[in-house]
C-alpha cells in the first residue's frame, strides 16, 4: 500500500516538474523567440525578456517544436505585443479590417478600400485605405477618397482630413496606387490644394483656383460659352465683360451691353473706347 502511494506521488512531481520548465514572463530570450504560455496566450520576447500577448482569435496559441503561431484575428485595441515586433499584422474575421502591432499595441485599422484586408503570410496582412473617413489613423502622405467618392482625404498628424472636394464628373476615383481627384468644378469655399488648379463654379459662369487652402472666384466667365471643362482644359469665355472684372495679360473683350471695348490692364478690364457695336468673332473683338 505504501509502495503504490509512493508511485503516484513520483508521477505528479514528474507532471510538476515539466510543467515548471517551459519559458515565464520575465525570462531572458532571443529576438524573434517565442513560446505559447497557454492555448490564449503567446509569450514574446521584447527587449530580451518574455511579455505576455494575446491569442484572442480562433486558432489561439499553436506550439509544434520552435514554431508558434499566436492567431490575432479577434484582438482588441490596446492588447500587448512586443514592441521588438512593428506591423506584424492579420485580417479580422470579416475581411474588414486588419490587426497589426505598433509601439508594443495591437491597434484595429479599418480597411474601407475595395480589396478590405488581405493575408499574405501567418504575420503579414496588406489593408486597403484607398477609401477613408475624416478621423482614420495614417501614416506618412497616404491619400484616399471619402466614402462617398465626393473628396480627396490626406493624412495629416497621423489623421486623415479633407484635402479637396471633387466636384467634377469623375469625382474622386482610385485608380492602382493613385488616387485621382476631379476638381474640374469647384464652389467658393471648398477646401483645395496648392495643386488644386483651374475649375468651372457649378453654374458655369466663373472660373475658380485656390487661395489659402479654399476655392475662390478668380475670373467672370461673360462670354456666351461660358465656362466649360472639356477633358483636363477648363476654358472661361471673357469674351464679354464688366469693368473692373478680373483678367490676365492683354485680354480685349466687349463691354457686356456690346457698345465699349474693354482690354486689359493691370489685373482688371478698363475701358478703352466706346462702340456703335462691339462683335466677338471667334477669338477677334471688333469695335465698329
Amino acid at each position: 500500500m505504501g509502495t503504490k502511494n509512493h508511485h503516484v506521488l513520483g508521477l505528479v512531481l514528474l507532471a510538476l516538474a515539466a510543467v515548471g520548465c517551459g519559458p515565464a514572463v520575465g525570462d531572458e530570450c532571443q529576438p524573434n523567440q517565442g513560446a505559447c504560455q497557454d492555448g490564449t496566450t503567446e509569450l514574446v520576447c521584447q527587449g530580451g525578456v518574455f511579455i505576455a500577448s494575446p491569442c484572442r482569435g480562433p486558432g489561439g496559441c499553436a506550439q509544434q517544436g520552435t514554431l508558434v503561431t499566436c492567431d490575432i484575428s479577434a484582438n482588441q485595441n490596446g492588447d500587448a505585443c512586443s514592441t521588438d515586433d512593428g506591423d506584424v499584422g492579420a485580417c479580422t474575421q470579416d475581411r474588414q479590417s486588419m490587426v497589426v502591432c505598433r509601439n508594443g499595441a495591437y491597434k484595429i485599422m479599418p480597411c474601407r478600400g475595395a480589396t478590405h484586408c488581405q493575408q499574405r503570410g501567418p504575420q503579414n496582412a496588406m489593408c486597403d485605405v484607398s477609401v477613408a473617413v475624416p478621423g482614420d489613423e495614417c501614416e506618412g502622405e497616404e491619400a484616399a477618397c471619402s466614402a462617398d467618392g465626393q473628396a480627396m482625404l490626406s493624412c495629416q498628424n497621423g489623421r486623415m482630413v479633407q484635402a479637396s472636394v471633387c466636384r467634377g464628373a469623375n469625382h474622386c476615383q482610385v485608380q492602382g496606387t493613385r488616387i485621382n481627384c476631379d476638381t474640374s468644378v469647384g464652389a467658393v469655399g471648398d477646401t483645395c490644394t496648392s495643386d488644386y488648379g483651374a475649375a468651372c463654379s457649378e453654374d458655369g459662369l466663373s472660373i475658380m483656383h485656390c487661395v489659402d487652402g479654399a476655392v475662390a472666384v478668380m475670373n467672370p466667365c461673360r462670354g456666351p460659352d461660358g465656362c466649360k471643362v472639356n477633358g483636363r482644359m477648363v476654358r472661361c469665355d471673357e469674351s464679354l465683360a464688366a469693368v473692373g472684372d478680373a483678367c490676365e495679360g492683354s485680354n480685349a473683350a466687349c463691354r457686356v451691353d456690346g457698345l465699349a471695348l474693354l482690354e486689359c490692364s493691370g489685373g482688371t478690364f478698363a475701358q478703352t473706347r466706346e462702340c456703335a457695336s462691339c462683335v466677338v468673332q471667334g477669338s477677334r473683338v471688333m469695335c465698329n
